[in-house]
């Protein structure tokens, strides 16, 4: 049991930075020396955990996503608030999020054209969760007669987070 511990922790601070590197110099300055360097772990840890630095990369975009994805849900249900109450929180956790994290796939979202399938297909396994709380909130919106009853769903999330994108 204190070797899963320990194992979890090694591998939360090889992620941790790994995330600060790729934040700081992209996927492409991330390297397994310098993050050996900045985590305090050996390259033989390193290897331990992970095949290579595309493996620490997918890593970091998992659990970035998991952590936003989450953050975004509790977001849109807040009980007792009304849908366009809900509507601002999503969206002002969606800001926060990326202005305190600097959010490693947002960026990688940006650039998901450069990377091969595997990454493709990554974001596309995100995607339908990451847009989901977003999707509830419009469609209860509509349900409701906030929002018309032709709104278009999807356009109106990619409209939202695209404008959202263009701060950062």
């Amino acid at each position: 049991m204190v070797t899963e511990t320990i194992s979890t922790n090694s591998k939360d601070v090889i992620l941790d930075a790994a995330e600060h590197l790729i934040a700081e110099l992209g996927y492409a300055g991330l390297s397994m020396r310098e993050l050996s360097k900045h985590s305090g772990v050996a390259k033989s840890t390193l290897y331990h955990y992970f095949q290579d630095k595309r493996e620490i990369y997918l890593s970091v975009l998992e659990r970035d996503m998991t952590l936003f994805q989450r953050q975004l849900t509790e977001a849109a249900a807040a009980p007792g608030r009304s849908v366009p109450e809900r509507l601002r929180a999503i969206i002002e956790t969606y800001v926060d999020i990326v202005s305190d994290r600097g959010i490693i796939a947002l960026n990688a979202l940006r650039r998901a054209g450069e990377f091969d399938g595997e990454l493709s297909g990554f974001f596309h396994q995100h995607r339908h969760a990451f847009m989901q709380p977003f999707r509830s909130i419009l469609q209860e919106g509509i349900d409701q007669g906030v929002f018309r009853s032709d709104l278009d769903i999807d356009l109106s999330i990619l409209s939202l987070v695209g404008m959202m994108n263009s701060f950062y």
